[in-house]
């Protein structure tokens, strides 16, 4: 099955206690992420890279199913789910200005502060069309 916005909106956020700073910026970062679901949904994000062979550019649109592919390693919901379940984690270190993830315990990391959205989107695609086995599954 597609990964829709509403399956990947529901996954479960390892929020701070309400009311502390951090959950703020946890709000402000799990905002970015759902306006970026949105876009990709719509097919509105793209990149642009060089292929390698004769320096030509390639454009990619990102999809729902790639966003999927970049935390848990499938591009689609398998029929009996996925197991763990899907969910996020923030990254606290200011160091950290991409997001990160695991495959193996489908966990997406995003890093925290990023307030505007379209940084935070091109820090998300930057991440996702940057890592290995991209679009390869």
């Amino acid at each position: 099955m597609k990964p829709t916005v509403s399956y990947m909106k529901d996954m479960t956020v390892d929020y701070s206690p309400e009311g502390s700073n951090d959950r703020i910026l946890e709000e402000t970062t799990i905002y970015n992420w759902y306006e970026y679901l949105d876009d990709c949904a719509k097919g509105e994000v793209k990149a642009n890279f060089n292929d390698g062979n004769e320096n030509a550019e390639v454009s990619v649109q990102i999809s729902l199913g790639d966003l999927l592919t970049f935390f848990t390693g499938v591009a689609s919901v398998p029929p009996l789910g996925l197991h763990p379940e899907p969910s996020i984690s923030f990254l606290r270190d200011k160091d950290h200005i991409f997001p990160t993830a695991n495959t193996c315990a489908n966990i997406l990391s995003l890093p925290l502060g990023l307030t505007d959205v379209e940084v935070f989107g091109e820090r998300f695609t930057y991440a996702l069309t940057n890592s290995m086995g991209f679009g390869v599954v």
